[in-house]
């Protein structure tokens, strides 16, 4: 017995965004792999965030991550200097918090000295959004 045809797809017709194998499960021919110049690191937000990579902070609990993370972008929005690199034009930035309150983001940002005079306008922050499980 076969599959029940895909709804609104022609059975012939791969669906949208489908690759071909071809295009996803080709090894990497190794003599152009070794032939290559390795690029540049391009970083987003240095040395933490670069640029076309998947990110994870991670150590044990309250070692400091959220604060360095903090630290990090809002230097990263507002074009300031931070951990010591030099400042970059600003980048706009979605932060999803899951465990900060208001009163716990607002002590942590005057402490690295932000206040309201300072544009976090580039800074998409939502904080304890309710998302489903």
């Amino acid at each position: 017995m076969s599959p029940p045809p895909r709804k609104g797809f022609d059975e012939n017709e791969e669906p949208p965004g489908a690759l071909a194998v071809e295009e996803w499960m080709t090894p990497i021919d190794w003599p152009k792999f070794w032939a290559n110049e390795s690029p540049a690191e391009d970083w987003l937000i240095e040395p933490i965030v670069a640029t076309s990579r998947g990110t994870a902070v991670y150590s044990t609990a309250k070692t400091g991550k959220s604060l360095l993370v903090l630290d990090a972008i809002a230097a990263a929005v507002t074009g300031r200097s931070s951990l010591g690199y030099a400042p970059r034009p600003p980048i706009t930035v979605l932060y999803v918090d899951l465990e900060m309150t208001e009163n716990d983001l607002r002590d942590r940002l005057t402490a690295l000295g932000y206040g309201p005079e300072d544009d976090l306008s580039r800074l998409y922050y939502y904080q304890l959004p309710p998302l489903p499980p």
